[in-house]
């Protein structure tokens, strides 16, 4: 396969920050009720802060979009605990680009939890094999949680203010910085009870 064909992430278990575990893997065609559920159930602040406005939910297009990825061009990861899918996070670009938009969204009740940034994590390991280098964000200049969610990562980054919003560019290399980065967090979750 090559790089360009894109390749779904294995599916894998997690510690999360506070403990609990949740299971990470590729967003399939099975998927597109509870994603659709998840949207609607949202906060209306994690709405707004995730498509900048108060819209409800996804279309079906959207929907269907996502949960059939081909990693070359979009790619997804979903986050379970349990049998329920909490987390989404996807990326999409245009063909012969070597970057891609990146989003995500965790349902309110498991913010904090450390789930954002393990499907980042997740995500920017399949986007690698695409041959994607860069991931671009677009985040209100209110949403702090995201900007920390995407700091975290470990990624060299830089943050441009256009047009009332940040432009959150991420460089995916693994350097030592976002290596660092990886391992604190397995340790932290290793050291929860």
């Amino acid at each position: 396969m090559s790089a360009a064909e894109g390749a779904a992430p294995p599916p894998r278990e997690v510690q999360l920050a506070d403990g609990g575990v949740a299971t990470l893997r590729a967003i399939g065609p099975d998927d597109a009720a509870a994603l659709a559920a998840l949207h609607r159930a949202l906060s209306g602040e994690s709405r707004y802060f995730r498509y900048f406005s108060a819209r409800k939910g996804l279309s079906e297009r959207e929907v269907e979009h996502m949960a059939h990825p081909d990693f070359s061009l979009h790619g997804g990861v979903v986050a379970l605990v349990g049998a329920e899918l909490v987390g989404h996070a996807c990326y999409d670009r245009k063909a012969g680009e070597a970057e891609a938009e990146v989003a995500y969204e965790v349902v309110d009740a498991h913010h904090g939890r450390g789930l954002g940034t393990l499907l980042l994590e997740a995500l920017a390991e399949a986007a690698r094999r695409a041959g994607i280098e860069r991931f671009t964000a677009h985040v209100l200049p209110g949403n702090r949680a995201s900007l920390d969610v995407l700091r975290d990562l470990g990624f060299a980054e830089r943050v441009v203010f256009e047009d009332g919003t940040l432009h959150v560019t991420l460089e995916l290399s693994a350097t030592d910085a976002y290596r660092a980065a990886a391992a604190s967090r397995r340790v932290r979750a290793d050291r929860r009870p």
